[in-house]
């Protein structure tokens, strides 16, 4: 992914090369192009990186910040990726034992709902997971 953040503090191409190595040293950025005429770096990674994670590897007098993307929404789906599969999963495995509980119920004649407990979590696990 290739983002572009607005670079204030760069006075000379010195600058310019002291952003871009410094940038460059960090894990999981792959291309980096700045530009002092127009106060910006454009990032290419190979998954996303914070936005405080390049501030600190800065110097202090640069600041960087988000031109182009919302950095909040990005942080987000970054954690709803790397989740993904644990949450399907759990939704699989809790379907096929809620299956398996009214099946066992059916096969002995006894027709009981869940209790008050099992539609409470049930409720809030299925509100939670399709809210995010």
């Amino acid at each position: 992914m290739t983002h572009t953040y607005k670079v204030t503090g760069m006075t000379c191409s010195s600058c310019e090369a002291k952003v871009k190595s410094s940038l460059l040293m960090l894990p999981n950025v792959t291309e980096v192009e700045v530009s002092k005429e127009k106060q910006s770096a454009t990032i290419t990674m190979e998954k996303h990186i914070a936005l405080s994670t390049f501030q600190n590897a800065l110097d202090k007098k640069y600041s960087i910040t988000a031109a182009e993307h919302n950095e909040t929404a990005q942080q987000a789906k970054s954690w709803f990726a790397t989740y993904k599969p644990i949450l399907i999963i759990f939704a699989y495995i809790t379907t096929i034992s809620n299956n398996h509980h009214f099946n066992y119920c059916r096969n002995t004649t006894q027709y009981i709902s869940l209790d008050a407990s099992h539609e409470y979590f049930y409720g809030r696990f299925l509100s939670y997971f399709f809210l995010l």
